[in-house]
Parts: structure tokens; C-alpha cells; sequence
């Protein structure tokens, strides 16, 4: 019943494939093996052979949308992570800025540094000295920067958050008077405090008869919850030879 040329009658060859397409060592014709895996890489339980599986999730917990399965609380794809911290150059996460009161000093160019005189606090005494090229009864004004964070008096650790305006100095002979207007510019903040002293003497006096840079002890005005982001002091009594301390406690807008 066989053929010469090594066919069987029975439809199969002698050279072990079947004439239905498919072999005998068990892989079909259609290039899919009998063990499930298919020759295009992917298995038939839908895993990829390069590790990924069709549902879009990696063996190694994963996500390829780049969203990781870890619960470090960062996203993969922007860098930001879901607990509200954000990402550095160096993978580390930290929180927004929390902002908090800070004291602020005006200054006026050529104005005395506490720290120069003995004192242990940063912040300045202004002057203003009468002369023949300011005529105080001609309006004159004066706009001082307000500063924060200038530790030791240095302009270049601090940051401008407002200023204080001098201005509308009018009057006769010595007795003179002003308009003295603290005005915040940096939205984040506003006034809580204000201590205001103006006196013929560098510093104000305390109780005790020695010279001080502590604002409670500025007698010309004070004045406590402000809650807004400018306030005038009118008609400031204001010498010929003036010096100013103008001292404010400012923090974040409605704390």
C-alpha cells in the first residue's frame, strides 16, 4: 500500500508532516505553536514577550501611560505627585512654600544701620535734614522702599514689599507737619502692625532712659491689627532735622 516515492496511501508523508498543515513536532503551519505562544512574540494569554501585557500594564508594576503603581505619589509624566509635592532635578519631593509675618524696615539712601550702632537687630534710622535745596513748604515728598529679610542691613538678602511714602510736609518756621503713608505692593501680604517713631534724635528712648530699636518702644504712633494693605498717619508733627524709624509687621493676606 505505499508509494515508491515515500507517500503513504494513508495521506501522510514519510517525512513526518501531516497533509492537514500541521507537523508532527507540533507546530501548525500558520506559525502558531501548540504551546499557545504565537510567532509574532505574543503569548496567548495576553503577555508580551518584551514583558508588557496587552492591557497596557508592564510586569513590573508599571503603568505605560507613565503612571507608577508605587505609593511614592508622583506621576511618572509631569513630575508632580498626587500627596502636592513637586519634583527637583534630583527626583526629591517637597511642599509648597508656607508663607509666614515677617518685620519690615523702610530705607532711605545714606540711612544709619542699627547693626552700626551696638544694636543686635538689622533695620535703619532715617534722616532728613533741612536744607536749601528741599524746601519742605513747597510740597516736597519721599517715597522709601520697605524691606524684608535684609539680615545685617545688607540690601541683597532682602526683598522690596512695599514702601513708605513722606509727603505733603507743609507748615511755618519749625513747626511743620506730614502725611507718613505705608502702602504693601506685594500681593501675598498686608499689614498687621505698624510703629512709627520721628523724632530730632537718631532713636527713641525707652523707659529706662537708654536709646532702643525695639518697635513697642516707638512713641510717635502705633497701631495693632491693621488688616489692609495701606494706612496714613496725617499730620505728623515733623522737625526741620528729622529722623524716622518706620517699622512694619506684615503677614499673609487674611492670617
Amino acid at each position: 500500500g505505499s508509494d515508491d516515492d515515500g507517500s503513504d496511501d494513508d495521506g501522510s508523508d514519510d517525512d513526518g508532516s501531516d497533509d492537514d498543515g500541521s507537523d508532527d513536532d507540533g507546530s501548525d503551519d500558520d506559525g502558531s505553536d501548540d504551546d499557545g505562544n504565537d510567532d509574532d512574540g505574543s503569548d496567548d494569554d495576553g503577555s508580551n514577550d518584551d514583558g508588557s501585557n496587552d492591557d497596557g500594564s508592564n510586569d513590573d508594576g508599571s503603568n505605560d501611560d507613565g503612571g507608577n503603581d508605587g505609593s511614592d505619589g508622583t506621576n511618572g509624566d509631569t513630575g508632580t505627585g498626587t500627596g502636592g509635592g513637586t519634583n527637583d532635578d534630583n527626583g526629591n519631593t517637597g511642599n509648597d512654600t508656607v508663607l509666614e509675618c515677617l518685620d519690615a524696615f523702610a530705607y532711605k539712601e545714606q540711612a544709619i544701620c542699627f547693626i552700626e550702632d551696638g544694636f543686635n537687630q538689622w533695620g535703619w534710622t532715617n534722616d532728613f535734614m533741612y536744607s536749601e535745596t528741599i524746601n519742605y513748604q513747597t510740597n516736597y515728598s519721599y517715597r522709601m522702599p520697605l524691606y524684608v529679610d535684609a539680615v545685617d542691613c545688607n540690601l541683597s538678602n532682602g526683598k522690596i514689599v512695599g514702601y513708605v511714602l513722606i509727603d505733603n510736609i507743609v507748615g511755618q518756621e519749625v513747626v511743620l507737619e506730614a502725611d507718613v503713608t505705608y502702602v504693601i505692593t506685594d500681593a501675598n501680604y498686608e499689614l498687621s502692625e505698624i510703629h512709627l517713631n520721628i523724632s530730632e534724635n537718631q532713636y527713641p528712648i525707652d523707659g529706662a532712659g537708654a536709646e532702643t530699636v525695639i518697635p513697642s518702644e516707638y512713641y510717635t504712633f502705633s497701631e495693632y491689627n491693621v488688616d489692609r494693605t495701606s494706612f496714613t498717619f496725617s499730620r505728623v508733627m515733623w522737625p526741620l532735622d528729622t529722623y524716622i524709624i518706620a517699622y512694619a509687621y506684615i503677614c499673609p493676606v487674611g492670617q
